[in-house]
């Protein structure tokens, strides 16, 4: 347990993929640094280095959250990749979210198990009422196009819980034949409640209206699988770090932790 958790920025931003709250809501969110899952589309590859950035405890990142957003509600855990993080400390900040009455969401790969942390969650802080869609997950099933090494669990999907979203990334005819058999699987299990979503792959072999004609073909909209677009990448196309703009950057060539704690201070 190291007691810190290591933060590359957090910002105010809308969220821009499907959640229970849908896209579109304002939203602090707070990157963390560090992502072993290396996907080839992902956008904040800047993330991956799980040396970047700087560390905050807890109470710390609380205040630094408070403080970027103001009276928004809702806070997004992004990263890299949040629960590779030290799990004790993280679920030590979301309780300490929790308990300011914060909305969350977090945002992860399928590679990580949300039911186990959930249930170290309610373990370590059983006092805590968590209503429904206070904390939720939106889970990649990562396919062949991301070029991920390696097996998705397909428990840690069954097992999400209602306002969870899963969502794939649809790069190729290959990833939709992929990602329509693991929704109507998913679809048939009798444990399964979460929301599903596919998401047009910037770049890739479909384009967004081939996607769209593609689910309806294949009864996805009888299935209830949404059409997910990246709203944060129409509002700023041009860098990936734009809606970052406004918010605190803890990289190292920037803004550091004592500092940024000392102006809080102010």
């Amino acid at each position: 347990m190291t007691n810190e958790l290591r933060i590359l920025s957090v910002f105010e931003t809308i969220d821009g993929e499907a959640n229970v709250w849908g896209p579109g809501h304002w939203s602090v969110f707070v990157r963390t640094a560090g992502c072993s899952v290396g996907c080839i589309w992902c956008d904040t590859k800047y993330s991956w280095n799980a040396k970047g950035g700087d560390t905050f405890t807890p109470q710390e990142l609380l205040d630094v959250v408070k403080r970027v957003g103001g009276n928004v509600r809702k806070v997004t855990i992004t990263g890299g990749e949040p629960l590779e993080q030290d799990w004790p400390t993280l679920i030590r900040f979301i309780a300490k979210l929790l308990e300011a009455r914060y909305n969350i969401t977090v945002e992860t790969a399928g590679t990580q198990d949300t039911l186990k942390f959930r249930e170290a969650l309610t373990n370590n802080f059983p006092s805590i009422p968590i209503s429904l869609g206070q904390l939720t997950f939106v889970v990649d099933y990562k396919l062949k196009s991301s070029k991920f090494v390696g097996t998705m669990d397909m428990q840690h999907f069954q097992l999400l819980k209602r306002g969870d979203v899963v969502k794939f990334v649809i790069g190729s005819q290959e990833d939709f034949t992929e990602a329509t058999r693991v929704a109507k699987y998913l679809d048939g299990s009798s444990s399964f409640l979460a929301a599903m979503y596919f998401s047009p792959q910037d770049g890739g072999e479909l384009t967004f209206d081939d996607l769209f004609y593609k689910m309806k073909a294949a009864g996805l909209d009888q299935l209830g699988v949404g059409y997910n677009l990246q709203a944060h990448k129409v509002i700023f196309p041009h860098a990936v770090r734009d809606e970052e703009e406004g918010g605190v950057d803890f990289t190292k060539a920037t803004l550091g932790r004592e500092e940024y704690l000392r102006r809080l201070k102010d």
